[in-house]
């Protein structure tokens, strides 16, 4: 690592998002930020276009376009494997990065040398601001059962806690040192929308004996459904087939990790409950849907 002021590298695999990437690269580009490496998957749309402009308007962008489509995992290999800064921070194109978040995180890295830190994960109504879904719709915790539960697959990054709180493993959006960060690749075996890669990776740094660190000072803000189109999105229920299969898949590669953060952990139990939880949430958008349209159909009456 560096004896002077610590930088950081941000990296962000893209892929058909040109239309969000002049609203969501500019919330990265915070103090200590040296770089952010945008790792273009063969988009087929106008992301060069775009990518010119933000390299005009600050030259810490860096543009590297795959020249065939080769999935995020891979993007984000290339953008670790190229980064220049003593720490890298994995973010998202449909996702935006509140003030401070970068400057948080590096401090608790400070603090704690070897580990992984997180930021809070927060979903953006449509008509809403990032800063009023950061505020409305983060839960007060207190553990870190609260947030990871591993033994039933279930995460909830949408906190915020008063203590630094070590848990079983990272959201998607964290903050490593670069030598770690080059010590494992993120692994193309996951298909579809590569759901799990990023805790599959995440795993196997912890087996390396890093802990991991969720810092609530630091939240990351994903936009409406309907504004992030594009991406790996590729249908619901081929979405969902994709959820179970890649967990599944994840169970399997990682079970004795997985044994040993979570004694009595039962990949049956897991994928069980997972099962129930994706069932319940459709359910509950079908109620929500049934009700906006009885209300507007009273309306009309």
């Amino acid at each position: 690592m560096s004896a002077q002021a610590p930088t950081v590298s941000v990296v962000i695999p893209s892929y058909k998002r040109a239309h969000l990437l002049e609203q969501t690269l500019p919330t990265y580009l915070q103090d200590h930020v040296i770089e952010l490496i945008l790792v273009d998957d063969c988009s087929p749309d106008n992301t060069p276009e775009v990518m010119a402009r933000l390299m005009a308007a600050d030259s810490r962008i860096r543009y590297l376009r795959q020249d065939r489509n080769q999935g995020q995992m891979a993007a984000k290999n290339r953008g670790k494997a190229e980064a220049r800064g003593d720490f890298v921070y994995f973010g998202d194109d449909d996702s935006v990065l509140l003030p401070g978040a970068i400057g948080a995180l590096l401090e608790t890295l400070r603090q704690h040398p070897g580990s992984v830190a997180g930021a809070a994960s927060v979903y953006m109504n449509h008509n809403e601001t990032s800063a009023v879904a950061a505020a409305a719709r983060r839960r007060k915790v207190q553990t870190p059962l609260e947030v990871v539960d591993l033994r039933h697959l279930r995460f909830r990054f949408d906190c915020v806690a008063d203590r630094l709180l070590e848990i079983a493993v990272c959201p998607n959006c964290f903050m490593v040192e670069t030598s770690q960060a080059r010590k494992q690749d993120f692994d193309s075996v996951y298909k579809g929308n590569a759901y799990r890669e990023e805790t599959d990776f995440l795993l196997r740094v912890r087996a390396q004996g890093a802990p991991m660190i969720l810092d609530t000072r630091a939240v990351q803000v994903n936009l409406p459904a309907r504004m992030s189109t594009g991406g790996s999105r590729k249908g619901f229920w081929r979405t969902e087939y994709y959820v179970m299969a890649n967990s599944l898949l994840m169970l399997k590669r990682n079970r004795q990790i997985l044994r040993e953060l979570a004694p009595g952990f039962s990949g049956a139990t897991a994928m069980t409950s997972l099962l129930g939880e994706r069932i319940g949430g459709v359910i509950r958008r079908n109620r929500q849907r049934g009700r906006k349209l009885w209300r507007m159909l009273s309306a009309r009456a």
